[in-house]
C-alpha cells in the first residue's frame, strides 16, 4: 500500500510582489481570484537604461501591486481560507502602504 506524501504547511506565507506576479500566472489562482489577472503583465522585465518613462511606469506597478494587497487583505474569511489553502500555509502576511502609513495584515 502507498502511503500518499504531502507536503507540509508552511507556517507563515509572506506575500510580496513576486509572489502576486506568480499567482497572477497560475490558473488556480486566477480562477478563485480573478482581480489577479491584471498582475500577470507586470511579470516580464522591461529592458533598458530606465529612463523613457521608468520613473512613470514603477509608480504605475507599485499602485496596482498595493490595490492587489489591499484587495487581499480586504477579503472575507472563506476567500482568506481559500487562500491559505491554495499557499499550503497557516498564515498569511501582507504589508503595503495606505496612505503615509504602513499596513501590515495577518491572517
Amino acid at each position: 500500500m502507498a502511503v500518499k506524501a504531502t507536503a507540509a504547511v508552511r507556517k507563515l506565507v509572506v506575500i510580496e510582489e513576486s509572489l502576486l506576479v506568480s499567482m497572477a500566472q497560475n490558473q488556480k489562482f486566477t480562477k478563485e481570484f480573478p482581480f489577479l489577472k491584471g498582475l500577470a503583465r507586470y511579470a516580464a522585465s522591461k529592458g533598458g537604461c530606465g529612463g523613457c518613462g521608468a520613473n512613470r511606469s514603477n509608480s504605475t506597478k507599485a499602485t496596482v501591486y498595493t490595490q492587489a494587497k489591499q484587495t487581499i487583505a480586504g477579503m472575507g474569511d472563506v476567500k482568506k481560507r481559500a487562500l491559505k489553502k491554495l499557499l499550503n500555509a497557516a498564515k498569511v502576511r501582507i504589508t503595503y502602504k495606505q496612505g503615509a502609513r504602513i499596513v501590515q495584515h495577518t491572517f
